[in-house]
């Protein structure tokens, strides 16, 4: 397989400047810490967070950001599109509905529910 530029350099091709400003966001909405981006190389970017799904706590948020709708572009890196799962529960190969165990209206379904949830407390 012919390695392109993206895959050369180790830089996440989704980590889009819209995906970069929700990642907080997103930590705080799966019961997580927000650590900042300027940790120890190494160390993990948030602590608590849960999956969305299942439950099951996860060493980062970082790696379990699944989008709920296909990407298209860095226009679909919205709090309404991506849910935090673990690697059980997002799975493209094992489930075919938006690669999520729940699928794609119950993901839906769970992130407007935890984001009406964080506006109330606001």
């Amino acid at each position: 397989m012919k390695r392109t530029p993206i895959k050369r350099s180790s830089k996440n091709r989704h980590d889009s400047a819209n995906l970069r400003r929700i990642t907080p966001d997103l930590v705080e909405r799966s019961g997580g810490i927000w650590l900042g981006w300027k940790v120890p190389r190494g160390d993990p970017h948030s602590c608590g967070c849960q999956c969305e799904i299942c439950g099951a706590y996860l060493p980062d948020v970082i790696g379990a950001r699944a989008h709920i709708n296909e990407r298209k572009g860095p226009q679909d890196d919205t709090v309404e599109n991506i849910i935090i799962a673990c690697r059980e529960c997002h799975n493209h190969d094992e489930f075919p509905d938006s690669g999520l165990r729940c699928g794609t209206a119950e993901a839906l379904r769970i992130v407007a529910e935890k984001n009406l949830e964080i506006a109330g407390r606001e």
